[in-house]
């Protein structure tokens, strides 16, 4: 066997052995364990909402435990895709329906989605310079028709209807594309315009001047009635505490994070995310802050 090829065999070997190590190796964190007495959780999310079941599945572990008397969620995201900010949406909400009180404190950015989520708590605390608003829909995709014809390439689509392959990269956008995607922008838009003035104490003509894709800072929202107060994350916990019956200081729950192998990293809605890979199709919806 010739050096190069010892050498190239070697290298594979490496490789795999590196595999096997990280999809059956996890990394741990650690865990804030129940040692007795009532308790605040404290969750967070962070970055782009590209998907909500791990998120959901967390929250509804942590937050039906019976020690746990409030929750604080820390929300530090400009938003994203448009089904799963709703499907958070609609837990917070229940948790807090069901008699659970729910304090959100704002960090830097939460805006577009990470604000519709926001709307399902009891109550919401923002810092002054929190970039938050944002409230509306886009949808946007890469089209590579003029660059396929520079170097001669061509698709051929057969399809079951008008509408099939709207978004279709290989292609120009035709009005009635343009059209039809512009409906769906606006229902999804009156969605949350609708959930906007249903969880929040603002009137409506108030509501249409700002709910027009502008950010704002987070005393813009107190003002406006978008948010409750101005905060830290400390103040929601302390607050959670007093809503939830909790005297004296609160007791911190924090989620035991999920052991991550190499497999879970490969497959993580992040990196998806950060190669514009939507699990949905090439077409995503988003509540986004652009």
């Amino acid at each position: 066997m010739k050096k190069s090829d010892r050498i190239f065999t070697i290298i594979i070997v490496v490789i795999v052995a590196l595999l096997f190590i990280g999809l059956f190796t996890g990394v741990s964190d650690s865990d804030s364990k129940y040692k007795g007495g009532d308790q605040v959780l404290l969750i967070k999310l962070r970055g782009a909402i590209t998907s909500s079941d791990n998120f959901v599945k967390k929250l509804t572990k942590y937050a039906e435990k019976d020690h746990v008397k409030a929750v604080v969620l820390r929300i530090d995201s400009p938003g994203g895709a448009v089904g799963a900010s709703q499907e958070i949406f609609r837990e917070i909400k229940r948790i807090r329906d069901n008699g659970k009180p729910v304090v959100v404190s704002m960090g830097s950015t939460c805006a577009s989605g990470g604000y519709y989520i926001a709307l399902g708590g009891s109550k919401i605390l923002t810092n002054p310079g929190t970039v938050t608003g944002s409230i509306g829909v886009l949808v946007n995709f890469p089209v590579f028709k003029d660059l396929m014809d520079k170097v001669g390439i061509s698709s051929n689509t057969i399809k079951s209807g008008q509408y099939k392959d709207t978004g279709n990269p290989g292609r120009q956008m035709t009005k009635a594309d343009s059209l039809r995607f512009q409906k769906v922008v606006d229902k999804l838009y009156q969605q949350f315009f609708e959930a906007v003035l249903q969880e929040r104490p603002i009137d409506e003509s108030t509501l249409k001047k700002v709910a027009d894709g502008r950010i704002l800072t987070g005393k813009e929202s107190v003002e406006l009635g978008l948010a409750d107060s101005l905060g830290t994350m400390q103040d929601a916990i302390q607050l959670a505490a007093d809503l939830g019956g909790i005297s004296g200081e609160p007791r911190i729950l924090r989620p035991q994070k999920k052991e991550l192998t190499l497999l879970d990293l490969i497959m993580s809605d992040g990196l998806r995310e950060s190669l514009s890979i939507s699990k949905e199709g090439r077409v995503q919806f988003k509540y986004l802050l652009k």
